[in-house]
C-alpha cells in the first residue's frame, strides 16, 4: 500500500510560516491501525494572538469527504459557537513554473462558516 504524502507535516510547516503555534491532536490507535481526530473533525489545533483555528488537512481529493464530516459533526457548531475557526486545507501538486516539469505542493484553504454546517 503506498504511502500518502506528509499532508500534516505541509500542514504544521504552512501555519507556522503565518505565525502560528501549533499542536498535533491527531492520534493514532495502533490497535485499530487508524487515526481519530479531536471531535472527529480536528487534525490540528492553531493559535495566535487573538485567534484559535481549528485544522483539518487532507488531499483536494478528499475534500469533499472531510468536508461533509466537519458540517455534519455536531460539535463544529459548538467549535464555531466559542469564536474558534475551522479551517479544511487541501494539498496538490501544481506545476512550480508554466510550461515546466517541476512540481511543487500548493495548499487551498476553505475556512467553515457556521451557514455551512447541517
Amino acid at each position: 500500500m503506498a504511502k500518502h504524502p506528509p499532508y500534516t507535516q505541509f500542514t504544521l510547516k504552512w501555519l507556522r510560516e503565518r505565525d502560528y503555534t501549533c499542536g498535533i491532536v491527531e492520534k493514532y490507535n495502533f490497535y485499530s491501525r487508524k487515526t481519530t481526530d479531536l471531535f472527529n473533525i480536528i487534525d490540528i489545533v492553531a493559535m495566535k494572538e487573538g485567534e484559535l483555528v481549528g485544522v483539518q488537512s487532507t488531499s483536494q481529493n478528499g475534500k469533499p469527504e472531510h468536508y461533509k464530516t466537519i458540517t455534519q459533526e455536531p460539535r463544529s457548531r459548538l467549535w464555531l459557537s466559542t469564536g474558534a475557526k475551522i479551517l479544511l486545507l487541501t494539498w496538490t501538486k501544481v506545476l512550480k513554473k508554466r510550461g515546466g516539469k517541476a512540481k511543487i505542493w500548493k495548499a487551498n484553504e476553505y475556512w467553515i462558516t457556521k451557514e455551512e454546517l447541517k
